[in-house]
């Protein structure tokens, strides 16, 4: 259920970036769209794998695949910035360095966290650093602490650093993708779609908003 209201929201959210721009409140309410996908590549994260990195393989293609599908038509949409896929893989790399630390040289260990933090600074990936690092958050919170109301206070704090480094303060409502995530999570299996869909709705959709623009407006 948290992908499938995370993905009418993101429908809303590209709505209102795509086709009606004075509709100021449907990107509001794309802002809730974001953090609960990344709570979904955290929970995925952590049942993906048995502690065994090569068991990580399968999801790693699959975000791969996106990506790069997914880039086409996120081209005509933000022609200079990379699509949300390119985000999460240097999440899903982020996640695994840090949950495998155990098993890597300490200044490979630095040196990996380096490079991937200072890529999602430079490489014009969707939401730069502030999009990488909120699954970890998540995964932290949830998985690690066991304190899933953590993630609230982990949301402000990433804000602030959004907020420095880019000044978007719109981006503030989705701290309350939190609470909303708290609350769904505990009837999530109540709507089951095949993963599938989610992968392909992405793509799916910024082209078809993209051609509506084109045709009617």
């Amino acid at each position: 259920m948290i992908k499938f209201i995370a993905a009418i929201l993101m429908l809303i959210d590209h709505i209102g970036a795509i086709l009606m721009l004075e509709i100021f409140v449907l990107r509001v309410i794309g802002r809730l769209s974001m953090p609960m996908f990344a709570f979904a590549l955290a929970r995925a994260f952590r049942f993906a794998g048995n502690g065994n990195i090569l068991d990580y393989k399968p999801y790693f293609y699959r975000l791969l695949m996106f990506s790069i599908v997914s880039q086409l038509p996120f081209r005509f949409f933000v022609s200079d910035t990379l699509n949300i896929g390119f985000t999460w893989l240097l999440a899903f790399f982020l996640l695994c360095m840090i949950t495998h630390k155990n098993i890597m040289n300490k200044y490979l260990f630095f040196v990996g966290i380096t490079v991937i933090c200072t890529t999602s600074i430079f490489l014009p990936v969707d939401y730069g650093i502030y999009g990488v690092i909120y699954p970890t958050m998540f995964y932290y919170c949830y998985y690690k602490l066991k304190k899933p109301a953590y993630a609230f206070f982990g949301s402000i704090l990433l804000f602030a650093v959004f907020e420095l480094g880019v000044g978007n303060s719109i981006q503030a409502f989705a701290v309350l993708a939190v609470p909303l995530v708290l609350l769904l999570e505990r009837h999530d299996k109540k709507i089951l779609i095949p993963r599938w869909f989610f992968y392909a709705f992405y793509p799916a959709h910024i082209a078809i908003l993209l051609l509506v623009r084109h045709w009617f407006f």
